[in-house]
């Protein structure tokens, strides 16, 4: 059993793997993205965090006491690309390459291929550990990475998909009572973004039920063993903000930008979030669909569960309702929720429980992650800053008319010729981008076909 559950460890995480390199685009999108680099290419390169100024990075940075910009993005980001830049940027340079940084830059792109790919291994051994079949296991696996819009955070340097892996790493680590680790996970979690630490006191909670329940006498000391990693990441964050701008509690996300401001009425940002037809999760994500079918089912069988994944969305979905930018600005689909997707995807397992064996469930599950797929397939292959850009009030456009979604506009975009894939940005319009993307291509189909015959599908 155990080397069966190996075997399918790097099964999952080749098969999404593969398949985040397929659609891979190779170069950042937004600002964002640049701010966010650049603080680990500027921490690598000559021991500053600082960024350099232009006009259009200004936005997305701050002032520090020094009169120098910095991130008004949390370092969590820039410090997992710190090391891979430097790893790339010196094997390019000892291979003999002449463009190492540029080299190093395409390379780091890639860093969120294999985020979203550990989520996949850690939602399978997940539900594994919460006692799910494997085909389920599986299953569940497959619609998140595939099927919802987590597929495409991939792409980039947005970094929504490192928190989201921070954030399951900590609710993995209370379902497996392991305190330390979830609590600096937790902690790693609001250095990527700071309204996370929202988690902490609900974790906290979740540690003193789970003590009280099995009537430990240690309760003080797990207590600790979570609070004390927390409080350990939140020093050095402190310490950090107060460095650059001389309060332990400026990360610089609330500028002096007049639009930096929770201003968004919250039936605005909720009916946005979740149904408008450029920014709603349940048109980007159907597997969601399930997880609403299973949040009774889960409620019966595994309530303490489901109490903790509903006490951490709430909170983060309400407060990304007020902001300003409840859209997560120019992005594919719900960026604001793509770190929540994991823990979203856990009552789902509960339908696929029920229905997998069933005729009807046999053409459903399938027919919800091919419908996924298809939803997500514009954005995992165009530019959506093109789309975004395109024609007059395209902003507002894309985010409430059905006519202008980006589902629907950037799948035409791929039909009328755009590419928006690594290898076509290296080797142009060419043979050689063409087989390149085909032997990507094979490997996936392959590791996928291992997955369905896991699976014990009839057609395998």
């Amino acid at each position: 059993m155990k080397e069966k559950r190996t075997k399918l460890i790097w099964i999952i995480f080749l098969c999404v793997f593969s398949f985040q390199m397929l659609f891979a685009s190779g170069h950042l999108y937004s600002y964002d993205e640049v701010v966010i680099l650049e603080t680990a290419v500027n921490l690598v390169d000559r021991s500053d965090l600082s960024i350099d100024y232009t006009p259009a990075r200004r936005e997305y940075t701050k002032p520090g006491l020094d009169g120098k910009l910095y991130s008004k993005f949390g370092i969590g980001m820039s410090a997992l690309l710190a090391p891979v830049y430097a790893i790339s940027e010196y094997s390019a340079e000892f291979a003999g390459l002449t463009d190492s940084k540029k080299i190093a830059e395409i390379a780091v792109s890639f860093s969120n291929a294999v985020v979203v790919s550990i989520i996949a291994v850690l939602i399978f051994l997940t539900l594994l550990d919460m006692n799910y079949s494997i085909p389920v296991a599986i299953s569940a696996t497959i619609l998140l990475s595939f099927s919802t819009s987590l597929a495409v955070y991939g792409r980039g340097l947005f970094n929504d998909a490192l928190t989201g892996l921070l954030l399951f790493i900590a609710f993995r680590a209370w379902i497996k009572d392991a305190p330390i680790l979830c609590g600096l996970a937790s902690g790693a979690t609001f250095a990527t973004r700071a309204e996370y630490v929202l988690i902490v006191p609900i974790f906290l909670f979740a540690f003193v039920l789970n003590n009280i329940e099995n009537r430990k006498r240690d309760l003080f000391r797990n207590v600790l063993k979570f609070i004390l990693p927390v409080l350990a990441v939140g020093l050095l964050l402190l310490t950090y903000n107060f460095a650059r701008f001389g309060s332990p509690f400026d990360q610089g996300t609330l500028t002096e930008h007049p639009t930096d401001r929770f201003d968004t009425p919250l039936h605005v940002g909720l009916i946005g979030l979740l149904f408008s037809p450029g920014k709603g999760l349940l048109w980007f994500a159907p597997p969601i669909w399930l997880s609403i079918l299973g949040i009774r089912h889960l409620y019966k069988n595994r309530k303490k569960i489901l109490l903790v994944i509903v006490s951490i969305i709430i909170p983060i979905l309400i407060l990304h309702s007020l902001w300003h930018s409840w859209m997560g600005g120019w992005s594919f689909g719900p960026r604001r929720l793509i770190a929540l997707l994991p823990l979203m995807m856990i009552p789902a397992a509960e339908i696929i429980t029920r229905y997998r064996n069933d005729k009807t469930g046999r053409l459903i599950l399938p027919t919800v992650g091919l419908i996924g797929f298809l939803i997500q397939f514009g954005g995992l292959t165009t530019n959506f800053m093109k789309y975004i850009e395109a024609g007059n009030n395209a902003k507002i456009s894309v985010i409430w008319s059905t006519l202008y979604t980006p589902i629907a506009g950037q799948f035409y975009s791929f039909m009328n010729g755009e590419r928006d894939l690594w290898y076509y940005y290296l080797f142009g319009n060419t043979s050689a981008a063409d087989l390149v993307g085909g032997l990507i291509l094979i490997a996936a189909l392959l590791f996928l076909l291992l997955l369905m015959k896991a699976l014990s599908l009839p057609f395998i």
